[in-house]
C-alpha cells in the first residue's frame, strides 16, 4: 500500500502548492483568503482528523484552490465574461433531506433552463481552457467513482453523477465560505466564522460571476439552483439576485435532522476514526434551528411573488403537479415537451432501488418533542394544512 505522506496546513504552503500545479500564480479576488485561513485552521487543530482524513482534505482543498487560478486566468484573458447577463435565476432552498435534489432535477428537465452539472462545478473554467468537454466528463465521472469507494454509504444517502443536474455548492466551495465543509468535519471555529458571515455579498458575487463564466458564449437563459447555504442567505441572494425566485422545500425537521447526521457521519467517517454522533445531532439540530428561523426573518422583506411555499409530501405524492404549481405562480411556461421529459426522468428515477437508509433521532442524542418544540414557529407557519 502506498505511504500516506505527512501534510502542512500552512496557508504558505497551501498556496505555494496550488500555484505549482498550475503554474498560475493570480488567485483573482482575496476574498477567500480569510475564510481559507480560518478552515485550515480550524481542521488542522479542531477537526481530530487521521493521517488518511489530513490528507485528503489537504488534496482537496489544492483542488479547489487550483481550480480558483484557472478561473482566474480565464477571466484575465476573456474580461468580457463579466458582462454576460445573469437574470431570473431559480433558487430552491430549505434544511437539507427536504427533496430539494429531487425538485432542483425535475426543473433541470425544462431546457429552457440551464442547470449545473458535477463536471462545471468541479472545472467551471473548462469551456474556455482548451479543454475537450469529454475529458472533463471523464474525470468527473472517475471522482465520482473514487468517491463512492471510499465513502461506501453516500449512494444510499445522496446520489450524484454526471448526467444529473447538481448542487452549486461546488461553485460557492471555491470561496471556501460553505457548509459543505461542516459536513465533513467537526470544525467549530469555522462554523462560528460561518454563521457570521452567511449574508457575506462577496461570497454571491463570485457565485454569480461563475455563473457569467460558465454562460460565456452560450444562449442566455435562467439557472435553476440549489445548494445549503442558500436556506441562510437569502438577503445576500436578493441583493447579488434582485430578480431571483424561490422555492422554499418544508419538511418535518423530526425526519430531516436525523438523516442530514447520518449524511454528516458518513462524510466525516472519511476523515476520523470516530464520530461522536451526540455532538453531530446537537450541532446539526442547532443549525438547521438557525437556519429556518434566519430564513423565515428574510422572508419577511420578499415580495410574495418572488417566493413559494412546497411541502415534501406534496412534492413526493404528486410531483408534476408541484411544478405545474410552481410555474404558475412564477408565470413561467409549462410546456407539453418539459412534462414528457419530467414524467421519463421519474419512470427512470424515482422506483431505481438503492438499498436502505437506516437512521433513528436516538443514535444522534436527539428526541422528537425537544425538535417539535423548537421549531414549534416554522411547523406552525409553513406544515400545518
Amino acid at each position: 500500500m502506498e505511504q500516506i505522506p505527512e501534510v502542512d496546513f500552512s496557508i504558505k504552503n497551501i498556496l505555494k502548492l496550488a500555484k505549482q500545479k498550475s503554474n498560475l500564480d493570480d488567485f483573482g479576488d482575496i476574498e477567500y483568503l480569510n475564510a481559507l485561513k480560518t478552515l485550515l485552521f480550524a481542521f488542522d487543530k479542531e477537526s481530530g482528523a487521521n493521517k488518511v482524513g489530513r490528507f485528503y482534505f489537504h488534496s482537496r482543498v489544492i483542488r479547489i484552490l487550483t481550480s480558483r487560478l484557472k478561473i482566474a486566468n480565464t477571466l484575465t484573458l476573456n474580461p468580457e465574461i463579466k458582462l454576460v447577463p445573469i437574470t431570473n435565476p431559480l433558487f430552491i432552498i430549505g434544511m437539507l433531506r427536504t427533496g430539494t435534489t429531487f425538485l432542483h432535477r425535475l426543473i433541470a428537465c425544462d431546457a429552457k433552463l440551464n442547470h449545473l452539472k458535477l463536471w462545471q462545478g468541479l472545472f467551471p473554467f473548462s469551456n474556455l481552457y482548451n479543454f475537450d468537454n469529454n475529458s472533463m466528463i471523464e474525470e468527473a465521472a472517475l471522482f465520482v467513482k473514487d468517491t463512492k469507494q471510499l465513502i461506501k454509504e453516500l449512494p444510499l444517502i445522496h446520489d450524484f453523477n454526471t448526467k444529473d443536474a447538481e448542487e452549486c455548492f461546488w461553485l460557492l466551495e471555491h470561496t471556501f465560505s460553505d457548509l459543505i465543509f461542516e459536513l465533513s468535519a467537526n470544525i467549530p471555529s469555522y462554523s462560528a466564522w460561518l454563521t457570521r458571515n452567511e449574508n457575506s455579498i462577496n461570497t454571491y458575487k463570485y457565485h454569480r460571476l461563475l455563473l457569467q463564466l460558465l454562460s460565456f458564449k452560450k444562449p442566455c437563459k435562467p439557472w435553476v439552483l440549489k445548494a445549503p447555504r442558500h436556506l441562510f442567505s437569502l438577503d445576500a441572494i436578493l441583493k447579488v439576485y434582485p430578480d431571483a425566485k424561490i422555492v422554499w422545500l418544508h419538511r418535518d425537521p423530526a425526519k430531516t435532522i436525523p438523516s442530514l447526521c447520518s449524511l454528516s457521519e458518513a462524510l466525516r467517517k472519511l476523515y476520523v476514526n470516530k464520530v461522536n454522533k451526540n455532538k453531530l445531532g446537537n450541532f446539526w439540530f442547532k443549525k438547521m434551528l438557525h437556519g429556518v428561523n434566519k430564513a423565515m426573518n428574510a422572508r419577511k422583506n420578499i415580495k410574495n411573488n418572488q417566493i413559494i411555499d412546497i411541502k415534501y409530501n406534496d412534492l413526493i405524492e404528486n410531483p408534476i403537479s408541484t411544478i405545474k404549481k410552481i410555474y404558475s405562480h412564477f408565470n413561467y411556461e409549462f410546456s407539453e415537451t418539459f412534462r414528457q421529459n419530467m414524467t421519463i426522468y421519474i419512470s427512470k428515477n424515482v422506483s431505481k432501488k438503492r438499498g436502505s437508509h437506516y437512521y433513528t433521532l436516538q443514535e444522534f442524542g436527539l428526541n422528537e418533542s425537544d425538535i417539535k418544540n423548537s421549531f414549534l414557529k416554522y411547523t406552525h407557519n409553513y406544515l400545518t394544512n
